[in-house]
Order: structure tokens, then C-alpha cells, then sequence
């Protein structure tokens, strides 16, 4: 055994096997998301400054990156509560995701529109699937229209 204290033993021995430490810290990460999770949060509440001003420089360097894991957030929010209430229309059974809408069974979504609250609504009603079935429908976007018309559901503010 040499003579250097041990936490120089530590890095040589990390310097040596790079590889095999990286390895085992992504196995570790896929194998215990739940403590990964779990110590990040430690870390940015103790850090909270330092998380802050990185989040901010991140953002500001690159906008579209931003931009686009923020446009695929919202598609897999969408996702989920489309798994939750159905995916097809409720009145129709056209299934093309992209032409599906949330609707409010009781026509009461401008309230939600007017909390300003609407990404967090959804993220309620993911939370939250008893309240979503009892508040939400799918319709395509001809049968919320429809609907719409017929309920004299619009300009509701």
C-alpha cells in the first residue's frame, strides 16, 4: 500500500477505470430512478441559487432546445390524459390524436381558461384521473364544435 493519503488513492484509482466508474454509474441511474429523483431534489433545494442562475444560462444559450423539449412535454401531457379519458371521440369514434380535443362534459372550461391556470389544469387531471373522467371527454375537433354551437358555449369569459 503507498503513503498518499486516500483520497488521492480514490482519483488515481478512478483515473485508472474511467470507464468502468461511468458503466456503473448509468446502470445505477436506470437501475434507481427513484433515489436519482430523490437526490436531485436534495441538491436543488440546498442549491437553490446556483440550480437558479444555471437553469437561466441554459435557457438563454439555447432557446430552441427549450423551446422544443417544451412542444414534446405538452404532447406527452396530452398523451396521458388522452390514456386516461379515451382516444377516441366520444360522439364520432375518429381516433386521429391529432385532431382530438379536450372538452369539458359541463362546459365549464373557461374556467380554467380564465384561472390561467390551463397547463397546470392538465397537469391536475393527470394527477388527478377521477377528475378527469367526470370533467373531461374526448371529442374531435368537428364535435366539439358542434357541441360548442348547439350549448352556445362560446365567448364564456
Amino acid at each position: 500500500m503507498s503513503n498518499t493519503p486516500k483520497q488521492y488513492q480514490h482519483r488515481n484509482w478512478y483515473t485508472l477505470h474511467r470507464q468502468q466508474a461511468s458503466e456503473y454509474a448509468r446502470k445505477f441511474r436506470l437501475e434507481h430512478p427513484e433515489i436519482v429523483h430523490a437526490r436531485k431534489k436534495r441538491y436543488d433545494a440546498i442549491n437553490q441559487d446556483k440550480t437558479k442562475k444555471y437553469r437561466l444560462m441554459y435557457l438563454s444559450l439555447w432557446p430552441e432546445r427549450r423551446k422544443e423539449q417544451k412542444r414534446i412535454s405538452k404532447e406527452n401531457l396530452r398523451r396521458s390524459i388522452f390514456n386516461i379519458i379515451g382516444s377516441k371521440c366520444a360522439k364520432c369514434g375518429f381516433a386521429d390524436i391529432r385532431a382530438l380535443q379536450f372538452d369539458h362534459i359541463n362546459g365549464d372550461g373557461y374556467l380554467d381558461r380564465k384561472s390561467g391556470l390551463v397547463e397546470k389544469s392538465l397537469v391536475i387531471y393527470k394527477n388527478n384521473p377521477e377528475l378527469a373522467k367526470k370533467k373531461l371527454q374526448t371529442l374531435c375537433a368537428n364535435c366539439n364544435q358542434i357541441k360548442k354551437h348547439m350549448k352556445n358555449e362560446t365567448g364564456r369569459h
